[in-house]
């Protein structure tokens, strides 16, 4: 039963890709070779907002508790500035703003905080005290920008934050981290490279991946406090 909802998760997100592809596409809501983009073809930047709604929609189902409302709400401010962003390329001091939004609305009403880091140096416990919640924004922000600017090869963003929700679930993530991986999976069918597929047909965007960077942020400083 604990792999039931995950498949469901899978299979919605795999189902939904290629419709929301064609509707982009139709749109015009796609990322054009050029500069530094070299891959050969305009594709549809929609991941992350096929990826993680659907992700917020079981998590909400799974989990309603008010630390976790309040990383739905960060999660959809994201997307949000995400999808602007990769619609009208809006200002890098705009995205900036909402990561720290973001980060903010996770630790500081959300609880998302770092108390400690543990025996760090080896002379006990290391608490952090009134610098905590400004330890746990700093460190989602970098991880929010790490992992988009990760994004740059097919599958590798996604590819990262499976392998990373993998051993956070066996280390006791539990079935949130489950959800997530499947919705990945559903994506990286479409953009990770395989024998059925010799490059991406869409990609996970800014508003994926800097949902992705959220979502590890929170999943982390959870599991590790």
């Amino acid at each position: 039963m604990v792999f039931l909802l995950p498949l469901v998760v899978f299979l919605v997100v795999a189902i939904l890709m290629p419709a929301v592809r064609r509707w982009a596409v139709a749109a015009d809501f796609v990322d054009r070779p050029g500069g530094r983009k070299r891959h050969e073809e305009a594709v549809p930047p929609i991941g992350g907002i096929v990826v993680f709604p659907v992700f917020l929609f079981f998590m909400i189902i799974a989990d309603s508790s008010a630390t976790a409302l309040w990383f739905y709400l960060a999660m959809a401010l994201l997307l949000v500035i995400g999808a602007l962003d990769d619609r009208h390329q809006i200002s890098p001091r705009v995205k900036f703003a909402a990561q720290i939004a973001a980060a903010f609305i996770i630790v500081i009403p959300g609880g998302t905080n770092v108390i400690g880091l543990g025996n760090l140096l080896g002379f006990g416990p290391l608490w952090l005290g009134w610098g905590g919640p400004i330890f746990a924004m700093t460190a989602t922000v970098l991880l929010i920008n790490g992992v988009n600017l990760l994004d740059g090869l097919d599958g590798l963003a996604a590819g990262m934050g499976f392998i990373v929700l993998f051993w956070l679930a066996l280390c006791g993530a539990g079935a949130s981290a489950l959800i997530l991986m499947a919705a990945l999976a559903g994506f990286l069918v479409y953009n990770m490279r395989h024998p059925w597929r010799g490059r991406a047909c869409v990609f996970l965007g800014d508003a994926g991946s800097m949902a992705l960077g959220l979502g590890l942020a929170w999943f982390c400083i959870n599991l590790s406090q």
